[in-house]
């Protein structure tokens, strides 16, 4: 499996007029969780790339200016219901020796003998919560 690496620069401000002109300018502002919350501001272009690569279950090494790479799972983000962009994003960084809990998706495959014989499969369960380290 590829490695996926996302560019983030920290950010300082956080005003409101600060967030919108950011936003304007085609970056994201994002938060990530770990040893220390840092604020941070990503290209929109490229974390929707990694985002359809990736969705929200593969680790992206993050690289933050002036700081070393941290491996991270995009935990959540926010979407502007009127535009459809991407106007905030949760990363977790992931420590190795700290539990950490994912929503994994369930894909079905194949076909299952009832359903050959004209039956309806039922698929209730569409996503699995995982604990690991």
């Amino acid at each position: 499996m590829e490695e996926l690496k996302l560019k983030a620069d920290q950010r300082e401000k956080s005003t409101k007029g600060f967030l919108h002109q950011l936003r304007r300018d085609g970056k994201i502002p994002a938060i990530c969780y770990g040893k220390g919350n840092i604020n941070v501001v990503v290209d929109r272009k490229d974390f929707e790339k990694v985002l359809l690569r990736a969705g929200q279950h593969i680790i992206i090494d993050l690289s933050i200016s002036k700081d070393k790479s941290r491996p991270v799972l995009v935990k959540s983000y926010q979407i502007a219901p009127i535009q459809k962009t991407i106007t905030h994003i949760d990363f977790l960084e992931v420590i190795k020796d700290k539990p950490i809990k994912a929503q994994v998706p369930i894909k079905l495959v194949g076909q299952a003998a009832g359903s050959k014989l004209g039956g309806v499969l039922e698929h209730k369960l569409h996503k699995l919560s995982v604990k690991a380290l």
